[in-house]
């Protein structure tokens, strides 16, 4: 049975346990507390030197990288191919072939939105909320603010070109078609980190993010209905909390005097 270590505060975590709680997938599932630097003590790192999570084990394989490891999920477990797109054996009919090409365009979607998905929208999230609440607050770092800064830039044109290109202005209900892929999970589970974001009342919030772009709040609820309201809710369980924790902190500071 494969080995998945994961923690739920870990945005690309929550994708890879969407997506084995989804389908019922025998996976052995280990916490790993970040927040407790418990990816970076040796019996980790004996694991997986890279220390980060997710990462999994199966057999003499050690897989980093959410986007990898859900596609090794899917292809092991046969999962309905909306979440991972098979390959097509090669063959000499002509009816045959065309349908090979299709497939073939279809998977080349889908990884293009994999890698889209991680230079932008992921990469926008994650340098504005760490660099603005977890660095600080979680793992004690100064945060930078110009890289902030560079990251709500990042998102920003992110969310339009997810709204414009890759939901076709509303005419895709999905990143890649017409059914929920891997693709969506990791963009959505990225954005939710912003919810971290309350922390720091005078910054951007979710909400204001989104305001611009309805299409994109109607695709991130038709993602939690895709894959179980309860599902969802469960894997975001733990951000859920924290962000209440982070809302309860930033409403008991003092108001600032004029």
């Amino acid at each position: 049975m494969p080995t998945l270590y994961i923690d739920l505060m870990s945005q690309p975590s929550r994708a890879c346990y969407i997506l084995c709680k989804k389908h019922g997938l025998p996976v052995d599932v280990q916490m790993i507390r970040l927040d407790k630097g418990e990816h970076k003590k040796p019996a980790y790192l004996q694991i997986n030197p890279l220390g980060k999570v997710p990462f999994l084990v199966d057999g003499d394989l050690r897989l980093p990288e959410s986007a990898a490891i859900m596609a090794y999920l899917c292809d092991k477990y046969s999962l309905p191919d909306n979440w991972h797109p098979g390959s097509s054996s090669s063959s000499s009919d002509q009816a045959a072939a065309h349908q090979q090409q299709q497939e073939q365009q279809r998977r080349a979607v889908y990884e293009s939105a994999v890698h889209w998905q991680h230079l932008n929208i992921r990469a926008g999230c994650m340098r504005l909320v760490f660099h603005t609440v977890i660095g600080p607050r979680v793992f004690k770092v100064p945060a930078v603010p110009q890289v902030a800064a560079d990251g709500l830039k990042v998102l920003q044109q992110a969310l339009k070109d997810l709204e414009s290109y890759w939901l076709g202005g509303g005419s895709r209900p999905f990143m890649t078609g017409q059914q929920v892929s891997t693709p969506d999970l990791l963009c959505v589970c990225d954005l939710e980190q912003l919810r971290m974001m309350v922390a720091e009342p005078s910054q951007p919030q979710l909400e204001q993010l989104l305001a611009p772009h309805p299409i994109v709040r109607q695709w991130m609820a038709a993602v939690r209905a895709a894959v179980g309201p309860a599902l969802y809710d469960e894997a975001h369980g733990k951000l859920a909390a924290a962000v209440a924790r982070l809302a309860a902190a930033a409403a008991a500071k003092p108001a600032a005097r004029l």
